[in-house]
């Protein structure tokens, strides 16, 4: 946690000037020098450039939020004050891609107020030796404890840009389902083939941008409980990125202004990019830095391992003669190959849980249990029945839970991932999400969080096109998994020769999963082909 192995140098210039001009940049230096960026304060109107080196890496793009109360992005501004910083502290991880992080930024803080709502809105804009990121922070105002944030202006404009990897949101002439929107196909994509033509101009993020020599990993950080997750959307300027909020409930298929209420003081997700080599995007922990500290005290009860999951092998996605028979094998699988844990995936019952558990507990063998999260309010693991759950299972002696069928990205999900990992860390189970949106910060708040699906490789079950998974996972690799922890549904072989074994063994290893938990699918030995 952040807290341990501290080695704090801060550095703090707090210049107050009420007289400032109605032009003025203001400048921001990563620790080596290798980024910089200028806020630029002009007409009551704030925006941003960034440059590694003398190169011009963003051009001049807004920056501002529009809320109920006031429009910080309309002009209308007066500069109050800012302050820049720097922080050097190391920190011990327990979960991600690197044990022992070091987190070492400048940070300008902007501030400014809305002359006409006599409001402030500070602008954070940290630099890292490997990118750059930037939020705002509202205070409370009064006696307003909510308010509703209806727009956002921020927008990257990249300078040079070559190409895009990224999976396009709704997008007709990919694999899409409203209903499964995080599952469609990562592609290499030029502007043209990003703008919408009449459809939907939205990506999902993080999104891997080529421009000159450099690339840009674009996505966001630190959003955890109060908000939505933002998509990425392709504006008419070739290379300019703006966000695009999924919105307060499940309606984020039509690409509209989607409002948020908020609670007040709020801070809003980081916008980050990191840049530079492949290699450099694939070694950053500046999404690690972002992200806010280790909430549990202990977590020497988290135990990663591999997993037999009964879902797929021989049986395709049946259960043979019996659930408990089927689930039996995969126990007798996980003993034969060493692996600590056995997955019971979706179509289990209460009246099959005793023997199961009685069996896995006489083979040493630990349970993880698959839950919808598609429920009304009266049925077992909902939002009302959680807690009451969770204290059942416990007393089973699960220890994990696989939560499936989530399917959106809304502020009421974001606020649903926290709850659900915050009461599984309170009866020390940890949980992987299935049918998920994409990593945010929440794993490194709960580190019970071990992995989120990086997504289904298409082609990863029998009957589909096998010949385009290992492009599909080359593809989601690059830009999902240099993120954060993801996992892959299937990387074992199925039953049938399908291939692209190649693929499927090569996805255990490439993908980035936080503890080292994989679910594999469970196969008997003969099935390898």
């Amino acid at each position: 946690m952040k807290s341990i192995c501290k080695n704090l140098c801060l550095l703090s210039v707090l210049l107050l000037n009420p007289l400032a001009s109605a032009a003025d940049d203001y400048e921001v230096v990563s620790p080596n020098g290798n980024i910089s960026a200028l806020l630029h304060f002009e007409e009551g109107r704030m925006s941003y450039s960034v440059k590694k080196g003398d190169k011009m890496l963003v051009e001049r793009s807004p920056l501002g939020l529009t809320t109920n109360q006031a429009d910080f992005s309309a002009g209308g501004l007066e500069y109050v004050s800012h302050n820049v910083a720097a922080l050097d502290e190391t920190y011990t991880l327990t979960t991600g891609k690197r044990r022992e992080c070091r987190n070492n930024f400048s940070q300008l803080t902007f501030t400014v107020r809305h002359v006409k709502a006599a409001w402030n809105l500070s602008v954070l804009f940290r630099l890292y030796d490997d990118g750059f990121a930037f939020r705002y922070v509202l205070p409370k105002k009064g006696s307003l404890n909510r308010i509703q944030i209806t727009d956002e202006a921020s927008r990257i404009k990249v300078k040079g840009f070559n190409y895009c990897l990224g999976c396009r949101f709704n997008h007709p002439d990919d694999y899409y389902h409203p209903n499964i929107p995080y599952e469609s196909n990562y592609g290499r994509y030029a502007w043209t083939d990003l703008q919408g033509h009449g459809h939907d101009a939205r990506l999902n993020a993080p999104a891997l941008v080529r421009a000159g020599l450099d690339y840009l990993l674009i996505t966001e950080a630190a959003n955890v409980g109060t908000y939505s997750t933002a998509l990425l959307r392709a504006e008419s300027a070739e290379g300019e990125f703006s966000f695009a909020y999924s919105g307060d409930t499940k309606d984020m298929n039509t690409d509209k202004v989607h409002s948020l209420t908020v609670d007040l003081p709020m801070k809003t997700p980081w916008r980050m990019a990191v840049v530079g080599e492949l290699s450099d995007v694939f070694e950053s922990v500046m999404a690690e830095n972002l992200n806010a500290p280790n909430a549990l005290k202990d977590t020497t009860w988290i135990r990663p391992g591999w997993v037999s999951w009964d879902w797929g092998g021989v049986e395709g996605g049946s259960y043979g003669p019996s659930r408990v028979q089927c689930d039996r094998e995969y126990i007798d699988l996980a003993v034969e190959m060493g692996w600590p844990y056995v997955l019971v995936d979706g179509g289990w019952r209460h009246e099959h849980m005793p023997e199961i558990m009685s069996y896995a507990n006489a083979k040493g063998v630990d349970v993880l249990l698959w839950q919808t999260a598609d429920l009304s309010d009266s049925q077992q693991f909902s939002y009302s029945n959680m807690a009451k759950t969770l204290d059942e299972w416990k007393a089973w002696g699960v220890k994990g839970v696989k939560i499936d069928f989530m399917d959106r990205s809304d502020q009421w999900m974001v606020n649903f991932y926290e709850r659900t990992v915050k009461e599984a860390a309170k009866h020390q189970i940890f949980v992987n999400f299935h049918g998920a949106y994409k990593p945010a910060g929440l794993e490194y708040m709960y580190p019970n969080l071990l992995s989120y699906e990086g997504g289904e490789l298409r082609g990863s079950r029998a009957g589909e096109d096998f010949a385009m998974v290992g492009e599909h996972a080359y593809s989601e690799a690059l830009a999902v998994v240099l993120h954060e922890q993801t996992d892959i549904a299937q990387c074992v072989t199925l039953a049938q020769s399908c291939g692209a074994e190649d693929a499927y063994f090569a996805g255990a290893f490439v993908f980035h999963v936080g503890h080292g938990l994989c679910q594999v699918v469970g196969f008997l030995l003969g099935n390898l082909v």
